[in-house]
């Protein structure tokens, strides 16, 4: 007695073995999610907005988002060529306006670190400057702890270490080592410490 597999039975007896290999099971899908350490997902051109009660409050942009939410250790998304934010008040004028060159969100902290030229101005067209800024979104508070600068306009002050709320409508500046008044009216003269 001779046994004879048609053609399509010859195919269909290992696909059946491939399909119920393959398996949904979210266990095992988590499994092996945690073992990949690349992105989750790469996006050009994002643009975000957020709202409360239908007030827009913040509107982010950032030519690139790499999403590593998928991370059991410290999940974040990374932005390599920088961010552009504006944060508005609740009557929708603009508060304030920040930029980098690089920024990453901490997503279990929402904590964010921005760095590389990093530029935050206020309505008060008081701006900051300085190489690093974190950005505690829970506290709404924004601080450095290298050499940064303000310029308002009438003066420019330096020094390492600040803290502001996140409009910068209240700020202080660490260890102070030099101020220069803009308008001769005020002080005609330049004021430096500990340089």
């Amino acid at each position: 007695m001779s046994f004879r597999i048609s053609r399509g039975m010859a195919w269909a007896v290992p696909l059946f073995l491939i399909l119920i290999a393959c398996q949904n099971d979210p266990k095992v899908v988590k499994e092996v999610m945690n073992e990949y350490d690349g992105p989750l997902r790469v996006q050009d051109g994002v643009t975000y907005t957020y709202t409360d009660s239908g007030l827009v409050v913040l509107r982010f942009q950032a030519p690139k988002a790499i999403d590593f939410s998928h991370l059991d250790d410290d999940p974040y998304l990374e932005f390599p060529d920088g961010i552009d934010v504006t944060f508005y008040n609740d009557t929708g004028a603009v508060e304030t306006h920040l930029t980098a060159n690089y920024a990453k969100r901490y997503i279990e902290e929402s904590r964010w670190e921005a760095e590389g030229d990093v530029h935050v101005v206020n309505a008060k067209d008081e701006e900051l400057q300085s190489e690093k800024l974190e950005w505690d979104e829970a506290e709404e508070r924004i601080s450095s702890d290298v050499a940064v600068s303000i310029s308002t306009p009438d003066s420019k002050i330096w020094g390492k270490g600040f803290d502001a709320d996140q409009h910068m409508n209240d700020y202080e500046i660490h260890e102070v080592y030099g101020t220069i008044f803009l308008n001769e009216e005020d002080n005609d003269s330049t004021s430096t410490s500990d340089l």
